[in-house]
């Protein structure tokens, strides 16, 4: 019997145009073919064998499951990682932001003063001053200080 690596599928095929699961050009996925010889019957299509240490090339039978197709799919499906949003740290899904706020704070090319810093630069110097400290116009100093109160 001499297996063969599909490299698009990832999977080891044999030859056996006999077998009850062989496909219309005579192949039988491998570890179909070790399952169904363990069983001792040919496979539904309604099941699927699961490689449990998810190496593809393992046909051992101690790591070999037969498992459903929609068990099959929950098994595989990516799970959502808890992850720290990386502007306010509130707990997120799989996201970089927790909120289009947030994303849109990451966007800024400019990081931005406290209220209270902003107006002490103010009363010591004039709004285009600290205008050009932060290499924005007088205009967005002034929408800074608009938009915080």
């Amino acid at each position: 019997m001499n297996k063969v690596l599909d490299k698009s599928t990832g999977y080891h095929y044999i030859w056996c145009p006999e077998h009850p699961n062989a496909k219309q050009n005579g192949n039988v996925a491998y570890h179909r073919y070790v399952m169904s010889k363990f069983l001792n019957r040919a496979l539904k299509k309604s099941e699927m064998v699961h490689h449990k240490d998810k190496n593809k090339l393992n046909n051992n039978i101690n790591n070999l499951e037969l498992i459903s197709r929609s068990e099959h799919v929950y098994k595989h499906k990516k799970r959502k990682k808890i992850i720290n949003c990386t502007i306010c740290n509130k707990k997120t899904n799989n996201l970089k932001y927790c909120s289009i706020k947030c994303n849109s704070m990451s966007q800024r090319r400019v990081k931005r003063p406290s209220n209270k810093k902003l107006k002490l630069l103010l009363k010591k110097y004039p709004c285009t001053k600290v205008a050009n400290m932060y290499g924005v116009s007088d205009r967005a100093i002034k929408k800074w200080l608009i938009k915080r109160q």
